[in-house]
């Protein structure tokens, strides 16, 4: 049976510096444990991300990568950015329709 996932499309309001970066989301993300995203972070807002991560949810808007951002530079957000930080599911079997 086909699985009906709809990706979840949120947009970023900060990442951390650590091992294990966590992430915020500017509303509630809706995810699960185990999910497989792809975080974009563009160099406009100071660190620049580009990878898939597994998640570990921690809230209803933050997440746990397995990315470790420690070389980074601190996330700030642009007055204008060009291209928005997002998190964009990539897998998942959950039922989006309910």
């Amino acid at each position: 049976m086909p699985s009906d996932f709809v990706p979840k499309r949120r947009l970023v309001s900060g990442v951390t510096i650590a091992p294990k970066a966590v992430v915020t989301t500017t509303e509630a993300h809706g995810y699960e444990t185990g999910l497989l995203v792809r975080l974009f972070v563009p160099s406009d807002y100071g660190m620049s991300i580009y990878q898939e991560t597994y998640i570990v949810v921690t809230g209803d808007m933050t997440f746990i990568t397995q990315l470790d951002t420690s070389s980074q530079r601190t996330f700030v957000v642009p007055a204008q950015p060009y291209t928005p930080a997002q998190v964009v599911p990539i897998t998942g079997v959950t039922d989006n329709i309910a």
